[in-house]
């Protein structure tokens, strides 16, 4: 998933992830479509699969009526950073 990918490709050497702190899902949606946690949830399950507790933060979901380059979906992460330890 490209958050997360972006968010490690902004480590320093020697950082790690800790911690998801909170993700925000934009879904770009008509106004009727109501199933924006529903496509929220793949994220999180992402999360899990990749960062395992770490990995679960809270979470909105947000229907919006375009996003850039017609994306689909954005998603926006706050990451608790830490050392790692040798």
């Amino acid at each position: 998933m490209n958050a997360l990918t972006a968010a490690k490709n902004k480590l320093e050497e020697g950082e790690k992830i800790v911690q998801i702190m909170q993700i925000t899902v934009y879904v770009n949606s008509e106004p009727d479509f109501t199933k924006q946690p529903k496509i929220a949830d793949f994220a999180s399950e992402y999360f899990c699969e990749e960062l395992g507790e770490s990995g679960v933060g809270s979470r909105a979901a947000v229907g919006v009526a375009v996003l850039p380059g017609e994306a689909p979906v954005e998603i926006a992460v706050i990451a608790g950073v830490g050392s790692i330890k040798y």
